[in-house]
């Protein structure tokens, strides 16, 4: 078994990315889960083409206040960025 970590970035990347190329509106763990297979399979080499099955158990309706939320986005990513900051400073030390 493998464990893939996804960031709150990449699960909304994940769930942006759904909406904008496959017209489904889901919600931040089915997006985590997008994100998590695009990461693992990146790098994968294979002969034949693989089929992968992934099931998205929620919707977005219940994050248009966040996820789909421009405004949230941006104060998120500032403050996550910052978070980021100040983890790699103390890690430094």
């Amino acid at each position: 078994d493998e464990v893939v970590m996804v960031d709150e970035v990449a699960t909304i990347e994940g769930c942006h990315e759904l909406i904008r190329d496959h017209n489904l509106f889901v919600g931040g763990s089915s997006g985590t889960v997008y994100s998590a297979v695009k990461k693992y399979f990146r790098d994968k080499k294979f002969k034949k083409r693989q089929n992968v099955v992934v099931v998205f158990a929620d919707r977005g309706d219940r994050y248009i206040s966040t996820v789909y939320n421009q405004s949230w986005c941006d104060s998120f990513l500032q403050k996550y960025s910052t978070l980021k900051q100040l983890q790699h400073h103390d890690l430094s030390k």
